[in-house]
């Protein structure tokens, strides 16, 4: 373990240990394209500064999540993977896949894996799963959801530590001009 340091991120104080090579014990979950990216480089370069996502939350919008995918209900970090769960679909906190979903399980693993040897880019955050569509091939209608969703992580994002969003639902078909939905509102 390498020195412990004090690094000043976001406005907030955090004592960061780590070393190089225990990140580097860990493999990355797509290594080629984490080395054509950098993130190897960044993780051997700054690996005793950065945090890598610790004390933070990803918010993944999407379609729903498997809770119980091991990815998900496990985690090699020190806190659990998974922070919080919402459906603004449903207005519960069960994320569970209704309907024709399926794209939400794995859209978090490349930025926040941290399971059994396997990392992510930013593989010691949190992740806040909020299911606010049927499918992530959504329609004009999903935007009261999506819009919905949106708004649920900027109500919660202090309490959950929300520093970002991955916003997976496309629009697959083509648009003269943008379309105006809920979320302009």
């Amino acid at each position: 373990m390498g020195i412990p340091r004090m690094c000043r991120l976001f406005g907030y104080w955090s004592i960061i240990a780590a070393s190089a090579s225990t990140l580097l014990a860990a493999e990355p979950v797509d290594p080629i394209t984490f080395r054509q990216a950098g993130v190897i480089a960044v993780w051997e370069a700054y690996g005793d500064r950065l945090t890598f996502g610790k004390g933070q939350t990803l918010a993944l919008l999407d379609d729903g999540c498997k809770l119980a995918m091991p990815e998900w209900s496990m985690s090699d970090g020190d806190v659990p993977k998974v922070r919080v769960s919402y459906d603004s679909v449903d207005g519960d906190d069960n994320p569970q896949h209704e309907g024709r979903g399926y794209h939400g399980s794995t859209i978090g693993v490349p930025s926040s894996l941290n399971y059994q040897g396997k990392r992510g880019v930013a593989f010691n955050n949190q992740v806040a799963v909020v299911r606010a569509l049927e499918c992530c091939h959504c329609k004009i209608a999903d935007s009261v959801s999506l819009a919905a969703g949106l708004q649920w992580v900027i109500d919660h994002h202090v309490e959950h530590h929300i520093t970002a969003i991955n916003l997976a639902p496309v629009d697959d078909l083509e648009h003269a001009a943008p379309v105006d939905t809920e979320i302009d509102a």
